[in-house]
């Protein structure tokens, strides 16, 4: 990937790399992010970066309008007054107002919707959200999953050996009008019409396959952007929406999770079944006030060799315990130079269906994988925590990334709790929001 960045990177990501800007001293050779971003079935759904194919995924479930300019919002509102959808400013002043539509239900936008809304006068484009891997080499170590959204603009720069008579006739063919000239000698924002059969993507690339750009590219309009840095390819991954984050396993430490009705005096005799194993950092819960309610705990051994397989089956054979699993570490730069904890796992995985997945869709998988449904998530609609049966061939990783590649779920992670290298506290840390226990 080029090293320079010029304003359709810099606008584009701006105010990310000012959050997350890292130091480049560190030797990063040996470390890499596994491309492994699934765009789906589409091979021409990318867009170029110099020549670079940046491959991307639809969200199509939310929309992005921009009207035309200096129309005071009031005016634009009642025009989208549909109650299918939840309505936000995305990015607004009176110059470029940008407004968010997402479906209620979940279910992807129909085109016909979309085209719906093209007819209206006062709006200028509408786009499907994206979500793209994006690398700002010059400026950080780590990698940025961005979800953003085009408008009717892309940007291009002349070639020396390209003139400006050539720019403005291809403009011309294609139903374009060329912006204002920019900061950046031969750089322009080029416009496209909205009664143009392509989009700003399909025309940057139609403008960049010309040979006459240095580069051509859709000015996309950001709402996040979230770093990944780096990562060592190990067996053990989970996605991170389609993307795969890879764990180091830590076999001198195991998480046990006990069954809900065993009592305290059961689980202190479990945990001080194993002589040669003791309660992470030499926590004493004998010390622990009575009421304190313990239901995982971490197990290490005393000399720091890995605990034998055997071992972990031993504890998973007990009728008290749910679940047995050695902890792990982010396989990212980031942890390796700058350690941030360890992750466990128990038998939750936490699944949000898709707008398009029933409930009972969920319940088939998971009566075939030996798993079992718990409660509706009362702050997220259509999330649930699924519940893996310590008999299953699969631990909670791998069943998520197997209801993951179904293609029924909007995300499918295990509930990881979250061990700092200090003193262990009894809390968890679900990945996303607070679980059942």
């Amino acid at each position: 990937m080029k090293s320079g960045i010029y304003k359709i990177a810099a606008m584009v990501l701006l105010f990310v790399i000012i959050a997350y800007a890292c130091d480049k001293s560190t030797e990063m050779d040996d470390w890499k992010l596994p491309i492994v971003y699934d765009n789906g079935d589409n091979e021409e759904d990318f867009f170029y970066y110099f020549d670079e194919k940046i491959f991307f995924k639809q969200i199509t479930e939310r929309i992005v309008l921009k009207t035309v300019p200096n129309v005071h919002w009031s005016q634009i509102t009642p025009l989208l007054n549909d109650p299918n959808f939840s309505v936000s400013v995305a990015f607004w002043q009176e110059s470029l107002p940008l407004i968010l539509l997402t479906a209620k239900d979940e279910k992807p936008i129909p085109l016909a919707t979309v085209e719906s809304y093209m007819a209206i006068p006062e709006i200028v484009s509408v786009s499907y959200m994206y979500r793209y891997i994006y690398d700002p080499e010059y400026y950080s170590t780590s990698y940025f999953v961005i979800e953003g959204a085009h408008t009717d603009e892309f940007s291009i720069r002349l070639k020396k050996t390209t003139s400006f008579e050539q720019l403005q006739a291809l403009a011309k063919q294609n139903d374009c009008t060329i912006g204002i000239d920019t900061f950046i000698e031969n750089q322009y924002n080029l416009f496209v019409s909205k009664t143009s059969e392509s989009n700003a993507i399909h025309m940057s690339k139609l403008f960049y396959e010309t040979g006459l750009f240095d580069f051509s590219s859709p000015y996309f309009r950001i709402s996040m952007g979230t770093p990944i840095y780096p990562q060592k390819l190990t067996p053990f991954y989970y996605y991170y929406w389609d993307i795969k984050m890879y764990l180091r396993q830590v076999t001198d430490k195991m998480l046990l999770k006990f069954a809900p009705d065993v009592n305290r005096e059961q689980i202190l005799d479990i945990i001080k079944s194993n002589p040669l194993l003791q309660p992470m950092s030499g926590t004493h819960y004998e010390d622990f006030p009575e009421d304190y309610i313990l239901s995982v705990t971490v197990l290490e051994t005393k000399d720091g060799k890995p605990i034998p397989s055997a071992t972990v089956e031993f504890f998973k054979s007990k009728a008290e315990v749910v679940s047995v699993s050695y902890l792990y570490m982010s396989s990212t730069a980031k942890d390796e130079h700058g350690f941030s904890g360890f992750i466990g796992v128990t038998d939750e995985i936490i699944v949000k269906l898709k707008g398009t997945t029933s409930y009972e869709q969920l319940q088939e998988l998971a009566e075939q994988n030996n798993c079992t449904v718990g409660e509706e998530n009362q702050y997220t609609k259509n999330q649930f925590m699924v519940y893996v049966s310590k008999t299953s061939n699969l631990d909670a990783i791998q069943t998520s990334n197997l209801f993951h590649e179904t293609g029924l779920f909007q995300y499918s992670e295990p509930n990881f709790y979250m061990f700092g290298n200090f003193l262990y506290n009894g809390l968890k840390n679900a990945s996303r929001g607070v679980a059942d226990d």
